[in-house]
């Protein structure tokens, strides 16, 4: 429910986000994270019955809401800074992978340690410290941002209704979402990203929640699993992390073709070594497997996003990544949920092999169909903004 929540409502409000002024949007939307997280701090030390148990839910999906929104305008106000020297793969991953590795790493491990010595409290704590920090550095560093970088604060001509605020804002939601679905929709290049998303999502995250699944398969003493489970998690982590590192320097694209062909193969790859951790009975390969796999997956996402990036203008580019996100994501609870019932049927690593050769399959078949349609030009080109366009 919360994914959910959060996809729809960044689309539904992608359109005032896009007109506001960007700062000032991150940091109310900081201080407005700061109120559930104030109560989740006080429910923890009441009894998880009746109605605290109702407000924690709301609370979570209320965090959930506004950190959604908060991570769609700082990703465009990321791009609006990053300089124009920079190849699209950096700026994507720095707005992507880098940031989301190195919270996937830190969050578990202090909230983990905070857990085990029996302080719950403490987790919500930190969580409220680190939402005053941000909102510090924010209120500190939005002026000078904004004199670096003047076009960052607020988006090229904004729609009159956008300038009024308030209903009129509202009234522009369906306009706006259908803005950007049919941008999407005119350019090729960004729905064959999108299916590819979509099928990436609907295997390799399913597969890195079924682990623990896997890992029991082995004969292996309890204390073993868990070793072999954190080896593996952390081996995902440490090769996406080592691949975006490897991208920041690199513009390795002449067009847009070429970018998609190296994010398909990325994704090909991806999919046959899975099929081979479920056919070989060795640990040692699950570890190797999963390294490689987030190194791969490093690449997809930020060869994709560097697409994105530079086919979007930056007047509606909260609109357009929003919409992506919602047709993206879609497939992680529908992959979890099948590999949930379809393993427990059939056996997981039968259904995972079967799911995983379906969307390879789905993929080669999606290239054959979209290669001919792909703009050849350079990925350079200079976008126009709406204002350019009128």
């Amino acid at each position: 429910m919360a994914n959910a929540n959060s996809l729809v409502l960044v689309v539904l409000v992608a359109g005032v986000l896009d007109a506001a002024d960007r700062w000032r949007t991150l940091l109310r939307l900081q201080i407005a994270l700061a109120l559930p997280l104030t109560v989740v701090v006080l429910l923890f030390g009441l009894p998880a019955r009746g109605a605290n148990v109702y407000i924690g839910a709301a609370c979570y999906l209320a965090v959930h809401g506004i950190q959604a929104m908060f991570l769609a305008t700082m990703e465009t106000t990321g791009a609006d800074l990053a300089p124009p020297s920079w190849p699209s793969t950096r700026t994507a991953a720095l707005l992507t992978s880098i940031p989301q590795q190195l919270g996937s790493s830190l969050a578990p491990t202090v909230a983990g340690a905070l857990i085990a010595r029996g302080t719950v409290r403490g987790v919500g704590v930190i969580a409220l410290g680190v939402v005053a920090i941000a909102a510090v550095m924010l209120a500190v560093f939005a002026r000078p941002a904004r004199a670096k970088a003047p076009s960052a604060g607020t988006p090229v001509s904004p729609a009159p209704s956008h300038r009024r605020g308030g209903w009129a804002s509202l009234r522009r939601v369906l306009p706006d979402a259908l803005t950007a679905a049919r941008f999407a929709w005119e350019r090729q290049e960004l729905v064959y990203i999108i299916i590819v998303g979509s099928l990436a999502n609907l295997v390799i995250y399913p597969f890195y929640a079924m682990l623990p699944v896997y890992v029991g398969d082995y004969r292996l003493s309890a204390q073993g699993q868990a070793v072999l489970l954190g080896t593996a998690a952390t081996a995902y982590s440490l090769g996406m992390l080592a691949a975006t590192l490897w991208l920041l320097g690199r513009r390795i694209f002449a067009d847009v073709r070429t970018a998609l062909a190296v994010a398909s193969a990325a994704f090909g790859t991806t999919c046959m070594l899975l099929i081979a951790a479920t056919l070989a009975p060795y640990p040692w390969l699950l570890i190797g497997v999963m390294a490689l796999a987030g190194a791969l997956f490093a690449v997809l996402i930020s060869v994709a996003g560097g697409t994105w990036l530079e086919l979007t203008p930056a007047a509606m580019r909260v609109r357009v990544f929003s919409l992506r996100r919602l047709v993206t994501f879609w497939s992680i609870p529908v992959g979890t949920a099948a590999m949930g019932f379809g393993g427990a049927h059939w056996g997981y690593r039968v259904f995972s092999r079967t799911l995983i050769f379906c969307c390879l399959a789905a993929l080669i078949a999606c290239w054959l169909v979209f290669r001919s349609r792909f703009a050849v030009p350079s990925r350079n080109r200079t976008v126009a903004t709406d204002g350019e366009s009128r």
